[in-house]
């Protein structure tokens, strides 16, 4: 078993020139056109053209391909962008919604919704990624039986069993795997961290409460401040997760950093929507990581969580996508109590839901896929600041859907 998706590596990035592309993107369509050309249709998406520099070229769905008309502009939807932007696109390094939110592409002309929409059909063409299609996801034991996706794992469960059901879902519910002094502690480092936090250091988030006070939500690279919270990072029950479907991931690991999830947010990077962590790029130089969430209070319908769309890292979605809530794919809350741990996989659709009522916290450690080439962790850092991206995020669920 594996969740290693990656197609690519750093070293694999050069400049693409646009013509030279647009050139060699026939013989790719070749085994890929009727892929890319049933994306297009599902989505309902018309003719795409592109202006990069002094170049144009208009990307057509027709029955069984994409048609390419080179020099020429036609029908609604018209996107620019420079060559240096062009180049990062056609080899997913920044996608459109990242170029969109960093102002290195434009929509001169029809619906972004649309713009966005072209990102998985630039990676049917390109990578023979599908779209995802109704009923295409089952889920299954090793043993073949049905796989029960309510299903949550203690430590003396079986480790074959978790991989499969991580390999299978993409997430999982651990119960009662931090002791409460664990979880007492990593807390009170919390406290800590919140009495000297500041507006002007760049690895602390901030929001705004309804009633107009400023709180911080997120205290990055916390395991500076925590010797706690980088004991439970950096130990053999995490070091058994990152190892269950037998995919090598570096370790300790590449981030940690603890959340606080209060009622009464109206602004700012707290609870994001439906996303995937790799909506800004990189799907196929870095899926999958894994970040495993500590929860240290309470996750239910009152105080909020996280939520998870199974086998969703198994497929491909347009980001910022309005039809989501009609997708077939089942859906999970990841309620828990202290002490418990959350699971997901870079790749897998999840959002947070916000508090009704009290305060939420839980610690996150993120671990990257090794590097083959150099033996650490790959580069998995985003073009695009994270707290800047996860108001991007959130803002275009309203621009955009």
């Amino acid at each position: 078993m594996t969740i290693d998706m990656r197609t690519r590596t750093n070293r694999d990035i050069r400049p693409i020139e646009p013509r030279s592309f647009f050139r060699e993107l026939p013989n790719l369509l070749m085994t890929t056109g009727p892929q890319a050309a049933r994306a297009a249709a599902r989505l309902g998406l018309g003719p795409l053209s592109l202006r990069v520099g002094d170049a144009m070229c208009t990307l057509v769905p027709e029955a069984g391909t994409i048609k390419i008309i080179n020099d020429a502009t036609s029908g609604d939807l018209v996107v620019d962008m420079s060559e240096a932007a062009f180049s990062e696109w056609a080899q997913e390094v920044r996608t459109m919604l990242a170029l969109l939110v960093s102002g290195d592409a434009q929509v001169s002309s029809g619906d972004s919704n649309a713009a966005l929409a072209w990102d998985v059909v630039l990676r049917a063409m390109v990578d023979g990624r599908s779209l995802y299609e109704p009923a295409s996801i089952s889920f299954t034991n090793l043993d073949g039986s049905p796989l029960d996706l309510n299903r949550s794992f203690t430590p003396d469960d079986d480790d074959a069993e978790m991989g499969r059901f991580l390999e299978q879902a993409g997430f999982l519910m651990l119960r009662g795997w931090v002791g409460p002094d664990a979880v007492a502690a990593i807390s009170a480092d919390i406290d800590r961290g919140l009495e000297t936090a500041r507006k002007d250091d760049p690895h602390r988030w901030w929001a705004k409460l309804e009633n107009g006070q400023e709180t911080c939500v997120r205290l990055k690279h916390f395991d500076r401040i925590s010797e706690a919270g980088k004991r439970v990072a950096e130990s053999d029950p995490f070091r058994r997760l990152c190892n269950l479907t037998g995919d090598s991931f570096a370790f300790p690991p590449s981030w940690v950093e603890s959340l606080i999830k209060p009622t009464g947010v109206v602004e700012g990077p707290s609870e994001i929507r439906w996303h995937k962590d790799c909506w800004q790029g990189k799907h196929s130089y870095f899926c999958n990581g894994v970040t495993i969430g500590v929860l240290l209070a309470p996750s239910d319908e009152v105080t909020g969580g996280i939520r998870v769309m199974a086998g969703s890292h198994r497929t491909n979605f347009p980001a910022v996508d309005h039809n989501i809530d009609e997708v077939d794919l089942p859906v999970r809350a990841l309620h828990g109590a202290p002490g418990d741990l959350t699971v997901h996989l870079s790749c897998v659709m999840h959002e947070t839901v916000a508090p009704q009522q009290g305060e939420r916290r839980l610690m996150y450690a993120g671990f990257s896929l090794v590097d083959p080439m150099s033996g650490t962790g790959v580069d998995n850092r985003y073009t695009i600041k994270h707290a800047d991206w996860s108001n991007a995020v959130s803002s275009a669920w309203d621009v955009y859907a």
